[in-house]
């Protein structure tokens, strides 16, 4: 200390002023090894929960093997004849995959069927011939001499639907009644609507994948908008309800006396006899939900700002970063092959049942499981949740860590933080060669929830043949009980990650850590996770809604869809607009995940400066107005 205070004389310098300089070159070390501990602090930990996933795994892998060897999907769709046969799979029908209802009489148009005894054929009678052939005559079924006797054997016009049942051309004077008793339902009118959707979407394959782009494309751009005006976009939404909830209400009240003319019941929506008067209390609800939206902007708009800068920083954080902005496509790529593998190992498992007709038509099943095959199910889906959770788990810990290692990363002169290129990959490589046994350790208590709500399903739907009131109304709430433990316990593990990619605790301390926190950050919290709420519902309708709205244009628009004799023609633009707004919705899901938890880890990290006493220099301005705004009197702040 001397020798400073003698070298600052000496050079003309106050020793205060050296001392000054000394201390922030200090600080700006400890900063820049804070940065380094972040990855070099992190241990192994939960081994032992490790070890069991590793079984677990080691074990589900021979089993998901014999699955697929022994199963066929097949036997869950194709029909089955009159011998209990299953047309395309089971001996002496491996080449016949159509189901094909016998004629009993034809006369002058019109046409009886053998419902009760269908047949396996190879082809279903004229379904390639063209459409303005008149041929009534396709050849013979001799199959149909033992159900219907020499009559029957005579074919009549057939087309293919779902490419597996041979259903009675449209041109016959009683087709829908027909269709109707085939089915069992009244779907006769609507068979074409059906047979055009269902083939639409093998050939919608190229829109579908443009969807998906689209889709990531929308995604991006939205988060470019979010990154400079979250908070005009919260502003805007909360007008919008401020406006529907005062219309709805004004709509209501001027209206009351007319809603019964123009069958609107809204009494017997809420328990009251008197229309008018039930309509004059839901506008007077509505009024006041207006009026709680708009106390809430006034009272809370410091905080609300401040949570909309949180979000901008929160884009701004993967902006900086490019890897995380990788990551929504990764995860819904990924995740959904995965989910797609195991959606068809378990069908291949329901399909080892005994199978046996329902009604007799050849169409509807029944599925006869043995105890043992019952325990083969439920640890399937419970391996499967598993595995689903464990993803989701990695995928959280990748961006706690990337996002907490942006967040210890110094401010340089320009106010910039300089993160490596590869903090997403040192997020995932600690993830999965650190904590993959914590990782695990949460999952597994998601999926252990998960399987006993199935279970609970299944049993409730059990109980409603048989309507035991009692067992209903303890079941009822049993799946209620199992529903909030299941949010809980997600919402917490969320947290628990993001505590684990900062101090490198096990997966109990962790969860532990992030409960505190929780108490700590309660107000903050709420008024962040609101604003994120605001912006994934906007962010999810926009990404939908765009995937739908391009893969139908694709449809109507673009000659290569649209002409009836190209080979991707789509004949049915509407459901081709379905599938692709549900691709939408899953990237749509991924972003919003992302978005959600980046802007938690970002508070959560500020959280945990200030339970170490320190001052937060590398948090971004925006978390330390939002933290700190209940201390000036404008909605929750800190908790000390």
């Amino acid at each position: 200390m001397l020798g400073i205070a003698a070298a600052a004389a000496a050079g003309g310098m106050s020793p205060s002023r050296v001392m000054g300089g000394v201390q922030a070159v200090g600080k700006m070390l400890d900063f820049g090894q804070e940065e380094e501990d972040l990855k070099s602090r992190h241990h192994c930990t939960d081994i032992p929960c490790l070890i069991v996933f590793i079984v677990a795994l080691v074990a589900f892998a021979p089993f998901y093997i014999w699955c697929i060897s022994q199963g066929d999907v097949a036997r869950l769709f194709h029909g089955i004849d009159y011998r209990g046969r299953i047309c395309g799979v089971d001996p002496y029908v491996a080449n016949e995959p159509y189901l094909y209802w016998c004629s009993s009489s034809s006369a002058q148009g019109a046409l009886s069927l053998d419902l009760a005894d269908p047949i396996c054929v190879s082809s279903c009678p004229g379904a390639s011939q063209p459409s303005s052939s008149m041929t009534p005559f396709f050849g013979m079924q001799p199959g149909c001499a033992f159900v219907s006797g020499l009559e029957g054997m005579s074919a009549y016009r057939t087309v293919v639907m779902l490419g597996r049942y041979c259903i009675p051309h449209s041109s016959f004077t009683d087709y829908q009644s027909l269709v109707s008793q085939i089915s069992g339902k009244e779907m006769g009118g609507h068979t074409k609507k059906l047979m055009r959707s269902v083939s639409s979407i093998p050939s919608a394959w190229p829109a579908l994948l443009a969807a998906f782009m689209i889709s990531l494309v929308v995604g991006y751009l939205y988060l470019l908008f979010l990154r400079h005006c979250a908070e005009v976009l919260i502003w805007i939404s909360m007008g919008m309800c401020i406006v529907a909830f005062g219309w709805f209400g004004i709509f209501l009240w001027t209206h009351s006396k007319n809603l019964d003319t123009n069958g609107v019941d809204v009494g017997g929506t809420i328990g009251l006899e008197d229309n008018e008067q039930a309509a004059k209390i839901a506008a007077l609800i509505s009024w006041s939900l207006a009026v709680i939206v708009a106390l809430v902007a006034c009272c809370l708009r410091h905080s609300v700002a401040a949570a909309s800068a949180c979000i901008e920083v929160a884009c701004d954080e993967m902006f900086e970063m490019p890897s995380m902005l990788l990551l929504p496509m990764y995860k819904s790529i990924v995740k959904g092959l995965l989910v797609l593998v195991l959606i068809y190992g378990f069908l291949k498992l329901v399909s080892t049942a005994e199978i046996s007709t329902y009604g007799g038509n050849g169409i509807t099943r029944d599925f006869h499981f043995t105890d043992q095959q019952y325990v083969l199910l439920v640890y399937y889906m419970f391996m499967s949740f598993w595995l689903l959770a464990f993803s989701t788990a990695v995928y959280q810990f990748t961006v706690a860590f990337a996002v907490a290692e942006y967040y210890f990363t110094e401010y340089d002169h320009e106010q910039v933080k300089d993160v490596g290129c590869c903090a997403v990959w040192d997020g995932l490589h600690i993830g999965l060669g650190c904590h993959a046994g914590s990782l695990a350790y949460g999952s597994l208590l998601i999926a252990l929830l998960q399987t006993i709500q199935k279970i609970l399903e299944f049993a409730e739907k059990q109980n409603k043949e048989v309507q035991n009131k009692v067992l209903d109304c303890i079941l009822a709430c049993a799946m209620a009980c199992v529903g909030c433990c299941k949010e809980f316990v997600e919402f917490v593990n969320r947290n628990a990650y993001i505590d684990m990619a900062i101090t490198s605790e096990s997966f109990c301390d962790s969860a532990r850590n992030a409960l505190s926190m929780m108490v700590q950050l309660g107000g903050a919290m709420t008024i962040l996770n609101g604003a994120t709420f605001v912006f994934s519902v906007f962010g999810t309708s926009l990404i939908t809604l765009s995937s739908g709205a391009f893969t139908y244009w694709l449809a109507t628009s673009c000659s290569a869809f649209s002409d009836s004799r190209s080979s991707l023609f789509i004949d049915s633009p509407v459901t081709a607009m379905a599938v692709s707004m549900l691709i939408g919705l899953y990237v749509a899901l991924c972003f919003m995940d992302l978005l959600d938890m980046a802007s938690d880890t970002l508070l959560f990290c500020y959280g945990v400066d200030i339970q170490d006493g320190k001052l937060g220099h590398t948090a971004p301005p925006a978390l330390k107005d939002l933290v700190h705004s209940g201390e000036h009197g404008d909605g929750p702040g800190w908790r000390h």
